[in-house]
């Protein structure tokens, strides 16, 4: 009995002492490696005053705005756990969010319009250098080069990369439409198509 009581102080007190410990030296926050293998467009609401993902098919014709979000396939894969522990760290605060980085980088990204933009840019056409690339929180235009730089500037949230993408020149047409390929690092080519954009 007396050692059942010495064996349960010994854990009460190496479990305070821990709790304290995280205190001082709080966990940091687990990094994974994450893969993209899948693209998603989704228009961009550019009004000026607030950059928000659009749930219309609609947009304005001088505010042609698109987002590519790039994805792993399997959700929460940098959660699976590679082994397993018979006694989970104690912490006396929630423990950090997981942070990710990309390890098949994108290396260029193809845009052609399969709509006329204007007299000039017919159907068929090659508009990737007429689209800019900018930052949703600074709200500062880019280059492609400079914002596929920018993919290894911190970890990522979650297993994703987005690219904010704003067409320069106005569209005389009715309706827009773009092809889209993403190139990966290994050559892996990942490819969506806009639906019908009804321009206003």
């Amino acid at each position: 009995m007396k050692n059942i009581k010495k064996i349960g102080l010994i854990l009460c007190f190496t479990f305070i002492i821990k709790i304290m410990a995280s205190c001082i030296f709080p966990g940091e926050a687990p990094i994974f490696s994450f893969y993209p293998d899948k693209l998603r467009i989704q228009l961009l609401n550019n009004n000026h005053t607030y950059l928000s993902e659009s749930e219309e098919d609609s947009l304005s014709r001088n505010a042609v705005a698109l987002s590519l979000i790039i994805t792993e396939k399997r959700e929460m894969a940098g959660l699976s756990m590679k082994r397993m522990e018979v006694f989970a760290p104690v912490l006396a605060t929630s423990p950090p969010d997981p942070e990710y980085i990309i390890e098949n980088p994108v290396t260029r990204i193809r845009v052609v319009s399969l709509f006329s933009v204007n007299e000039e840019v017919t159907a068929g056409t090659d508009v990737t250098n007429m689209f800019l690339f900018g930052d949703r929180q600074e709200f500062l235009y880019v280059t492609q080069a400079f914002a596929l730089e920018n993919q290894f500037a911190e970890p990522y949230p979650e297993p994703a990369i987005g690219f904010d993408m704003f067409l320069k020149p106005v569209v005389e047409n009715d309706t827009a439409q773009f092809a889209i390929q993403v190139v990966l690092e290994d050559e892996t080519v990942l490819s969506d198509t806009t639906g019908f954009i009804h321009l206003y």
